[in-house]
């Protein structure tokens, strides 16, 4: 039960959600044995049913400071999708062989079978191209 879990968990946190169409820790208290369907939905189901003595939410506003408004000419660096996509690279591995599957964030062996999952970033994180030291001579 807690390999199944350590295993589900890893596709979990590259953006997966539902696991035969149930959420993580639903799944997870009751694995199953068959082949297991992961997927993942944008889709928010949230309870109707509301307690009489429930406090009623506050807008944001309400709770985080206001930021005035950018500059003209500032830099916009927000994300024009509201959802990232997720990219994840497989190929096979020897199981016997550890340099085979060295740099996989996921190796799965199932009988002579042997995978290599690996998340792909969906733009680069590795080098800011000077972009944080203009940010900083801009401010």
């Amino acid at each position: 039960k807690d390999q199944a879990a350590i295993f589900h968990s890893w596709f979990e946190s590259v953006g997966f959600n539902r696991y035969n169409g149930k959420l993580l820790p639903d799944f997870i208290e009751d694995p199953s044995g068959e082949p297991v369907t992961v997927s993942r939905t944008m889709e928010q189901t949230l309870p109707t049913d509301v307690s009489p003595g429930r406090v009623p939410p506050r807008s944001a506003a309400e709770i985080l400071p206001w930021q005035p408004k950018k500059k003209t000419g500032s830099i916009d660096i927000s994300f024009k999708e509201p959802h990232l996509p997720i990219g994840l690279r497989t190929r096979s591995c020897n199981a016997s062989e550890p340099a085979s599957y060295a740099l996989c964030g996921l190796a799965v062996q199932d009988g002579d079978s042997c995978r290599c999952w690996n998340y792909e970033v969906p733009f680069n994180l590795k080098t800011t191209l000077y972009i944080d030291k203009l940010m900083a001579l801009m401010k």
